[in-house]
């Protein structure tokens, strides 16, 4: 919706001022002033592209559990990178960093860590020393759950995130960077013989969200009815499985189907650089040329540093507070 008024601001603007319509005044300079509606409408499309990106990638039916390191990765990337550029209160900004601080605790727990560090084309790049430790503690817990040897599944995380022995090998970092390998088939053709790959394939074969199997039972909603109630369930299953291959037969049906497994999207985070995310949002600098240059925030861990991520000596702020250049700001 915001893209869409984007889109046709020029329309809109032509609208408001042609001869013979009569437009309130205050409408009529929120729609044409540059410095007031869309600018707000630029920042806050800046800012939901990401949760909106993030949240079409893990619904899809390819996603796995480590891409939501990474989704949060570039949500909080860009966060940072629009709220410095943007003339809000540093109260406001300090506000809206705390819920994100607040969404990622809740949501980022060490599982999703542990999936990021096996992910063969991650490794766990940009996460804390913190963050890796939580990671190898569920890794080491899920061998013990399976009756493995701890000191051997140990000895091989640590070649794997050093990148040596097998793992060291020309053939599986090229591998591991082709977009068309998925990291369940990665481990499956290069290491099945190591101790970590129990591990990794139950970590990298659950889904971050239940969207994929609402989709498959709705399916078989649709197939096993209240007037086809007397379907096996091995039938059911191999009615829907002709199902989706007759969709697959016709082109526009097996397009929206790409897109809807793969999410539109998934690609764009496991080609980024998680260490230096570099970030479009087409949002510029609203800072004057008199304010202190604010210092840069590029941030691409998970982790919250609390005497970092909310600096108080007002880096974070345009300098001012007051009501004329805030216009996100709440009155008091």
């Amino acid at each position: 919706m915001l893209e869409s008024l984007l889109q046709n601001k020029a329309a809109l603007k032509a609208t408001v001022v042609t001869d013979g319509v009569e437009v309130s005044p205050a409408i009529l300079a929120s729609v044409v002033s540059e410095d007031v509606f869309w600018k707000n409408v630029s920042n806050l499309a800046a800012l939901l592209k990401p949760i909106y990106r993030g949240v079409t990638v893990l619904e899809s039916d390819t996603a796995t559990l480590s891409l939501v390191v990474r989704v949060f990765m570039d949500i909080k990337t860009v966060f940072f990178d629009v709220l410095s550029k943007m003339s809000i209160r540093a109260r406001t900004r300090k506000t809206l960093l705390e819920r994100l601080k607040d969404r990622i605790e809740y949501c980022v727990q060490p599982i999703h860590l542990a999936a990021y560090v096996v992910e063969p084309r991650f490794l766990g790049d940009g996460l804390s020393d913190e963050e890796f430790l939580k990671a190898t503690d569920v890794i080491l817990s899920l061998a013990r759950h399976l009756d493995l040897d701890e000191d051997s599944v140990l000895t091989s995380l640590t070649e794997y995130k050093c990148q040596s022995g097998i793992y060291g090998q020309a053939l599986l970092k090229s591998a591991a960077k082709r977009i068309d390998c998925k990291p369940v088939e990665w481990w499956k053709a290069f290491c099945p013989q190591q101790k970590l790959f129990p591990v990794a394939i139950r970590l990298l074969s659950l889904a971050p969200t239940s969207a994929p199997c609402e989709r498959s039972w709705s399916d078989f909603g649709n197939v096993h009815t209240k007037k086809r109630n007397r379907l096996k369930a091995r039938k059911t299953m191999k009615l829907v499985s002709v199902q989706k291959h007759l969709r697959c037969s016709n082109t526009k049906l097996r397009e929206k189907a790409a897109k809807r497994s793969h999410g539109g999207n998934c690609d764009y985070y496991r080609t980024i650089d998680a260490v230096s995310l570099e970030v479009d949002t087409g949002v510029e600098s609203e800072s004057d040329d008199d304010n202190e240059q604010e210092e840069e925030i590029g941030m691409p861990s998970i982790e919250f540093d609390d005497e970092d991520w909310v600096p108080d000596d007002g880096s974070l702020s345009d300098g001012s507070d007051s009501e004329s250049e805030s216009e996100w700001g709440d009155s008091d």
